[in-house]
């Protein structure tokens, strides 16, 4: 997991649109949110595999208080309106937390992430146990293990190997023998071995939290504490801490003698219902439990709801000085309704105990703009988006209310439509169909005996038991879809709709289906907005390449997964073309830093000494030359390697060129085959033929597979390909 010259990711904001504007910052607008690019920082393969470990700690755990959607919420709230033993009295409020991310602390996250996941029962297979006692040893964090099960230093004079011995840096299958530590004279114990995994847990969580970088104007900055927002281990780390802590706040809350009916936590937003605290008592962090008096003795009429949450914020500040809380309550705001993620609710008197009712809001700074009419997105995809407003509104809203208040809510989404740019007939058909949609759900509940709303356990089962990887393979009868074809939007689907015509008219008698998808176009903000303006694409490194000889350098040379080309510039200038095609999962920096140091290492595989020997044998020159002459350009940037090398291999096959400079074993290990259709209409074939070509170096015999595409508005009439 080494990684070599990858610049740590700019840091850009995202604004809190769902926020105020502060009194007297009216020019900067809302507050904004720091994030960095966590899939392409230095620490991302640890930080993801650290991740994933405590992602599957906190499943096994599977804490109720979590809350994963709005949905869940309400199902709790919902299963307490129909409890007949609820309380009385009751009032709800919300926790939010003070920052939570920056207030994760690397050493206290890591020792309670690190113990949790040991007590978890995550299963840890393959542990090569050797390997993990060697990396406690380099990390001088041994603890209370026994030597015996421990590598032990052959020589004790010098200084003390750490995690950058050579050893450890060199191959992976490195060769023990010049080792400079002694095996273990024994294979650990089962309690040994949940040390070993606390420990290495601990130190490496610890590691990857101090170390995270980023960059700022040019600057590259380290962490300076707590969890960096875009990091993977911050979001894993944070949820299973959290999940630690809502065992120790809701233990404390017991031990005062206080009840809480309700306790649902989104990230860092606690749902609150609890029994109200009617007497003068504070909260004594000191000793652990209440205390007569408060600050509200010298206040007449002070609301309950008021008293409650105070005294339940200083509880939950008290279970740990690294997250604090601030309180919020219905009789805070002047409809008396209190705002919690998309839905706002308040308590009501009823004979049988108190009811909680809830109701859909949006904040009143949110964008009543959903999807403009005019944008580049399919039209179900339009449609099917609003539909699920409407139901959202309506699941939102507590079955009790009138239907005025869901009118309400609708009219306003109607309005929000209107804005949008669609017309009558498409709000109105839009919103019966949402509704008509709603009542089947409930509906189709009520006949299964179950509930409406699913809870937590109910969602994630739902979802494990659905076919995401299949979503498109469902058809009528016995066709299938076995394959998809994803085309760009157009205004009232004509491309998509054609091609759907033409799949089908020349299906001939087949059952196998091509299943067309309209892909949205990008948006207006990743097209006009930039998150690093500042970021200067051409380094002064001496050893770049692609910055000492692009004539453009668009692109950042430290950007991974990229493909890229060499040209030769002779060749160019004699009216020929000579290029290379390449693809790395590295940078273009640690990429062509290589070809420097084989160039001048007159390395004889080196795609550029191969072609200076054939057709410049004369000339002699460096990189940094004005004579040298190779150019370096990016190509592209690709999320996996599949899509690197199948853009490699299509650059190989479709340039234009007169010599390639690509060994014959890229041209062999990247061929690819494509679909023939020799003529137009209904007769189809495979036609296939084979082109060799005498790569430079003398690789004979070296060729590709092509097969051309005669007819491509025949679609699906491939089955299988050899």
């Amino acid at each position: 997991m080494t990684n070599f010259f990858l610049r740590p990711p700019p840091l850009h904001t995202l604004r809190k649109d769902h926020k105020d504007v502060q009194p007297e910052k009216e020019d900067f607008g809302p507050p904004s949110r720091p994030v960095g690019d966590g899939n392409n920082a230095p620490d991302t393969q640890l930080s993801w595999i650290l991740s994933t470990i405590c992602q599957k700690a906190a499943d096994a755990f599977g804490s109720d208080t979590e809350c994963i959607s709005t949905e869940d919420m309400l199902s709790a709230i919902n299963k307490l309106n129909k409890d007949p033993n609820r309380p009385k009295k009751q009032v709800c409020g919300s926790l939010d937390a003070v920052a939570l991310y920056p207030s994760m602390e690397a050493e206290e996250t890591s020792s309670t992430c690190a113990s949790l996941i040991v007590r978890s029962g995550v299963c840890f297979e393959l542990v090569d146990w050797e390997e993990a006692a060697l990396y406690l040893v380099l990390n001088n964090v041994e603890g209370g293990l026994h030597e015996d099960c421990l590598p032990l230093r052959k020589h004790k004079g010098g200084l003390r190997p750490s995690i950058t011995t050579e050893e450890v840096l060199g191959p992976v299958m490195r060769d023990k023998v010049k080792s400079k530590f002694y095996p273990p004279s024994r294979e650990p114990t089962h309690s040994e071995k949940l040390e070993i995994i606390f420990l290495m847990m601990k130190t490496a969580m610890k590691t990857s939290m101090t170390s995270h970088t980023y960059s700022w104007n040019q600057d590259i900055k380290r962490q300076r504490t707590g969890g960096g927002i875009g990091d993977k281990l911050a979001q894993a780390a944070t949820r299973l801490y959290m999940i630690w802590w809502d065992k120790e706040f809701l233990m404390l809350v017991s031990e005062a003698g206080l009840m809480i009916s309700v306790f649902k936590r989104y990230i860092d937003d606690a749902d609150i219902v609890a029994t109200p605290i009617e007497s003068n008592v504070s909260w004594d962090s000191t000793r652990r439990c209440l205390v007569p008096g408060t600050q509200f003795e010298q206040q007449d009429n002070v609301p309950a709801d008021q008293k409650t949450l105070t005294v339940l914020r200083d509880i939950a500040n008290s279970v740990t000085p690294m997250i604090q809380w601030t309180e919020d309550f219905p009789s805070n705001h002047t409809s008396g309704k209190l705002p919690v993620l998309d839905i706002q609710t308040w308590c009501v008197d009823h004979p049988e105990g108190t009811k909680v009712l809830h109701e859909f809001y949006s904040k009143p700074m949110s964008n009543p703009i959903m999807i403009p009419s005019s944008s580049a997105v399919s039209w179900t995809t339009k449609v099917s988006s609003y539909r699920q407003e409407v139901y959202r509104v309506l699941r939102n809203t507590s079955v009790e209310l009138p239907w005025s208040i869901k009118s309400e809510h609708l009219t306003r989404l109607s309005w929000r439509m209107q804005i949008s740019g669609y017309d009558r007939n498409f709000r109105e058909k839009v919103i019966k169909e949402g509704i008509k949609g709603f009542e089947k759900a409930v509906a189709r509940a009520n006949l299964d005996g179950k509930e409406f709303l699913r809870s937590k356990e109910e969602i994630l089962r739902s979802k494990s038991t659905r076919r995401s990887h299949a979503w498109y393979n469902k058809g009528q009868g016995k066709d299938t879809f076995n394959s998809i074809l994803f085309v760009p939007a157009t205004k009232d689907s004509v491309l998509a709709r054609r091609i759907k015509e033409a799949e089908v008219s020349n299906r001939q008698g087949r059952h196998s289906r091509i299943k067309v998808v309209e892909r949205s176009g990008p948006t207006v903000k990743s097209k006009l907005s930039k998150k690093a303006p500042w970021d200067n694409k051409r380094c002064d490194a001496e050893d770049c390449l692609y910055c000492l000889t692009s004539t453009e350098a668009t692109f950042s040379c430290r950007t991974p997964g990229v493909g890229y080309s060499i040209t030769c510039e002779l060749c160019s200038a004699g009216g020929l073309v000579s290029k290379y095609q390449g693809e790395t999962g590295k940078n273009l920096y640690a990429r062509g830093r290589k070809h420097i140091q084989e160039f001048k290492a007159s390395t004889q595989s080196n795609c550029m000494v191969i072609h200076n020997r054939i057709f410049h044998p004369q000339l002699v020159c460096v990189p940094g030359d004005e004579n040298f002459n190779f150019r370096m350009e990016m190509t592209g940037v690709f999320k996996t390697p599949l899509d690197r090398q199948v853009d490699e291999a299509m650059r190989i096959k479709n340039d234009k060129v007169d010599h390639i400079m690509n060994s014959g074993s890229e041209w062999r290990a990247d061929s690819i085959p494509r679909a023939a259709f020799s003529a137009p209409g209904l007769e189809n074939r495979l036609e296939t033929s084979k082109r060799k070509q005498q790569i430079g170096g003398g690789h004979k015999g070296a060729g590709i597979t092509r097969i051309a595409v005669r007819n491509p508005i025949a679609l699906g009439l491939i089955e299988d390909i050899e």
